[in-house]
């Protein structure tokens, strides 16, 4: 599944405190991946599914994707997500 598979919008689910949530959103605006974004500290409900998918942890920021909980993914976790990254180099 690559981005341009994407038939809705992907629950993103942050708090404003968060620096890999921003670097996520930054993320997703430079590679057209749209999404929702959900702060946790503001949704209780959202705050407590986090939390079922993290083991306990309200971990941000944690998404779903192709049924998988993604959870303070690096970049080169993204671009492997999305088929986003680029082509290794020869030589």
């Amino acid at each position: 599944m690559t981005v341009g598979d994407l038939t809705e919008p992907i629950t993103l689910y942050t708090t404003t405190w968060c620096g890999d949530c921003r670097l996520v959103k930054r993320y997703f605006a430079s590679h057209a991946i749209p999404y929702d974004e959900v702060n946790i500290d503001e949704d209780p409900a959202a705050a407590d599914m986090v939390e079922q998918w993290n083991n306990g942890w309200r971990s941000v920021p944690t998404f779903l994707y192709n049924g998988r909980v993604v959870t303070e993914p690096s970049v080169a976790e993204l671009d492997a997500l999305f088929g986003t990254g680029r082509a290794p180099r020869n030589g």
